[in-house]
């Protein structure tokens, strides 16, 4: 526990870059579910995939981050598992290559009303401060190249291309 919880402070305290390679956020997530795994009356059942080819691709710090805390905080409910799904792939299209990453739980999904705000963009200020950041984020680096997808598919769904 003090090994992951030391190299995700590192990460946390130390890393002051605005882009980080998905390989080290990918690395950062494994250690902050493993740590909350230990603290849970029943650790979640997650997967990671990560394409070998998007290892190097910067994206900001915390991306991913921000959405597996929200699952792990919103997801999770008594007397169930929770179930966790990492995804990051690319995808060809219009003769354009976009990453994809891919955050998916099981648990109650969004609300309906903060669903259709996060898909409109017009988050109301004071909620979704997480989410929010991270989209401005990725719209700062990436302008008109970036989309963000919000869905309810048996949990709470995120998916960015970018």
């Amino acid at each position: 526990m003090v090994l992951r919880l030391s190299e995700y402070l590192r990460f946390l305290l130390y890393d002051d870059r605005t882009l980080a390679p998905l390989s080290a956020e990918a690395r950062n997530v494994r250690n902050y579910i493993g740590l909350q795994s230990m603290c849970m009356p029943e650790p979640p059942r997650w997967t990671m995939e990560l394409d070998p080819q998007l290892e190097q691709t910067p994206a900001p710090p915390f991306a991913l981050l921000a959405f597996v805390e929200n699952a792990m905080k919103y997801g999770a409910a008594p007397g169930r598992t929770l179930e966790l799904t990492i995804r990051g792939s690319l995808l060809e299209g219009g003769g354009r290559t976009y990453a994809v990453l891919t955050v998916r739980d099981n648990g109650r999904g969004f609300p309906e009303e903060a669903l259709a705000q996060l898909n409109a963009g017009g988050l109301r200020e004071g909620g979704h401060i997480g989410i929010q950041n991270v989209c401005r984020r990725f719209r700062l680096l990436y302008g008109e190249d970036c989309e963000f997808l919000f869905s309810n598919r048996g949990g709470a769904q995120v998916e960015i291309y970018f």
